[in-house]
């Protein structure tokens, strides 16, 4: 089982308002349920012990005794259930009314949280005591961190307001450490509830970097001036894992959080001051699988509609920087070189995009066909056939005979298909660029890709190198998904046909020669692996911050029908052997935006030094055998 995932129960059970005894079982049948769910966390609505509607009742000595006695009972019941499950009841302490949520666990009152609450409830105490009940000195006091033994990545702080409050204790809890935070809450319904709830549970989950649980009350509450519908949410950094609507017939909602994930974001986000909680350790005693299964493409958005916009948003940044570059140091052209691959497609729409967005004519946008050893037909026919139809200045620069010249100069045998033969080719088309851009007055615009840069896929001071990357920022993948789109909205059917015959082409650097019928004889995938499971395995590492064996694992469940265990494991291998060894290359990247948010760049990506020694990493890999 991978580190990090918590498993998360949230529900409304049926509630008898005023009637502890009743919602103690009610309770405690949930908790069982939670139990063979595999949950280590249970979230209930507030005040689930009496029901949050009583009114003036909370003032009657009979209610408070009666709760904590149903309290009692219920840790006794619950003696052989793990769940750390929070519980709302009223509770009286040096005269004062608190609203509190008890931690509990295996038949434990851990500790008693008091919550700011309206009349008839008490102001909670800025720091933290003990107080008596069920015969137990117990900590009390809001600012407590519930910490596992066996998972010191799980530590829950509650906040039965965060969703309202300006300046929530969730987030001074979440300074503290808090990876989740859970908010019981008692609310009616209206219209627009469900909605503004789940977009303010979503924003403070992402400004907080927290899993966030939040359990509404069911309509056992009293309807005398409204109605409780009992949703519930769970959500993670600004994500939405599980939701039951309000009024729905089963209200729970479960899914798994990746603390893993949210102490990768804590630890990458600018420092907050600490705040000074007290931390209660419990013990898990059952472990759930890790069951969560991850989009196969997980940059961007999976809902079509989301995803195509951030498509279209990923290529106005794309422009918006080239444009931004070609405006500052007022170069006459940009000058890039296509193959009629997918990355020197997305360079050239971007670059078109860009002279569009500064009011100048496309013909200042050069692009270099340079046909060499590997040419074939399909491809240099899309380049030109794009060049054509984008209304961009075409150039071809046949290499063949100065790579030839060169082999001779140097000493390279004929025939011999080395990586000196295809090395060499890369650099003489970085050559003819570099040059052509002085003679133009412009800049050669990179096309390589984050996935390349990853795994090293590019030839040193050849296609990894030029005077602004307009691709650097994008996976492999997610370059396929940017021109699909591209293709359905350009609005031009010659540009539509040829972009979808590029999208069909297999991807090949083409330096070896073609197969006897013409057609591509290179393919890159057959050499370092299926992009679909190296761009998984970049987002596991830049973006989750997993390490070898979480990748592994989610990997696992992610591609079931379609990479088996052993192959996973093979190309997951390969990933982090190239990706560690080939830091020098990422080291002198130019510069390039960084359209998701993260990048290889050494300026503020993710660095790494050059001669670093991956010991810890290939022992995770190797115990995976």
């Amino acid at each position: 089982m991978t580190q990090g995932f918590i498993n998360v129960y949230s529900a409304a059970p049926a509630l008898r308002l005023g009637d502890c005894k009743a919602n103690a079982a009610a309770i405690a049948d949930c908790m069982l349920q939670a139990q063979e769910q595999a949950a280590d966390l249970l979230a209930l609505p507030r005040l689930a012990l009496t029901g949050a509607g009583c009114g003036d009742l909370f003032y009657q000595e009979t209610l408070c005794r009666d709760a904590e006695a149903a309290l009692a009972w219920l840790l006794e019941e619950t003696a052989d259930c793990p769940v750390l499950t929070l519980v709302g009841l009223p509770v009286r302490s040096e005269g004062k009314l608190y609203d509190c949520q008890a931690a509990i666990s295996a038949g434990r009152l851990l500790a008693l949280m008091p919550q700011k609450a309206d009349r008839p409830f008490s102001m909670p105490p800025e720091g933290w005591s003990e107080v008596l009940l069920c015969n137990e000195e117990v900590a009390f006091g809001p600012k407590i961190l519930l910490r596992s033994l066996e998972r010191p990545e799980l530590a829950v702080g509650v906040d039965c307001g965060a969703l309202s409050d300006p300046e929530p204790l969730a987030a001074r809890l979440t300074a503290a450490g808090a990876t989740i935070i859970v908010c019981p809450a008692a609310q009616h319904e209206s219209l627009a509830a469900p909605y503004t709830r789940k977009a303010a549970a979503l924003a403070l989950s992402a400004q907080l970097r927290c899993g966030l649980v939040c359990s509404f009350a069911g309509t056992g509450e009293s309807v005398g001036d409204g109605i409780c519908g009992g949703q519930q949410i769970i959500c993670e950094a600004g994500e939405l894992l599980a939701e039951a609507a309000p009024f729905a017939a089963k209200p729970l909602a479960q899914g798994q959080l990746d603390c893993v994930y949210l102490n990768h974001l804590r630890l990458r986000a600018p420092e907050r001051a600490s705040e000074d909680c007290l931390t209660v350790s419990f013990s898990l005693e059952q472990f759930g699988s890790a069951t969560r299964v991850f989009p196969a493409q997980p940059w961007l958005p999976q809902e079509p509609a989301v995803r195509a916009e951030a498509c279209r948003t990923a290529l106005a940044i794309q422009s918006a920087a080239l444009a931004r570059r070609l405006g500052q140091i007022k170069a006459k052209t940009a000058l890039l070189g296509i193959s009629g691959g997918l990355d020197s497609t997305l360079a050239l729409v971007a670059g078109v995009l860009a002279m569009d967005r500064l009011g100048r004519d496309r013909k200042d946008l050069v692009a270099v066909t340079m046909p060499g050893f590997g040419t074939t037909s399909r491809t240099r026919g899309n380049a030109e056939a794009l060049c054509d139809a984008l209304g961009v200045t075409l150039k071809t620069v046949d290499i063949r005979a100065a790579v030839t010249q060169h082999f001779a100069d140097i000493g390279q045998p004929e025939g011999v298909y080395d990586v000196t033969y295809e090395n060499a080719q890369a650099r003489e088309r970085t050559q003819v660029l570099m040059d052509l851009a002085n003679r133009l007055g412009g800049i050669v615009v990179g096309t390589g890709d984050m996935s390349e840069l990853a795994l090293g896929w590019a030839t040193y001071n050849g296609d990894h190198m030029s005077m602004y990357c307009v691709n650097g920022g994008l996976p492999k993948t997610l370059i396929r998904l940017v021109l699909q789109q591209y293709a359905a909205d350009c609005g031009n059917e010659a540009v539509a046909a040829v972009l979808q015959d590029i999208l069909d082409t297999p991807v090949s650097p083409e330096l070896l020669p073609a197969a006897a019928d013409g057609t591509i004889a290179q393919k890159t995938e057959d050499l370092v692996g299926p992009y679909d499971l190296h761009d998984f395995f970049l987002w596991g590492l830049l973006v989750r911050g997993w390490g070898p064996a979480d990748i592994y694992a989610a990997a696992q469940r992610t591609f079931d029908h379609r990479f088996d265990s052993a192959n996973i494991l093979y190309w997951l291998r390969t990933f982090f052997r190239r990706f560690v060894s080939q830091q020098f290359k990422r080291s002198c990247l130019p510069e390039g935006p960084a359209v998701l948010g993260v990048s290889l760049s050494p300026r503020g990506g993710y660095a790494l030094p050059s001669d670093l020694v991956a010991a810890a990493w290939n022992r995770e890999l190797d115990s995976l055998i």
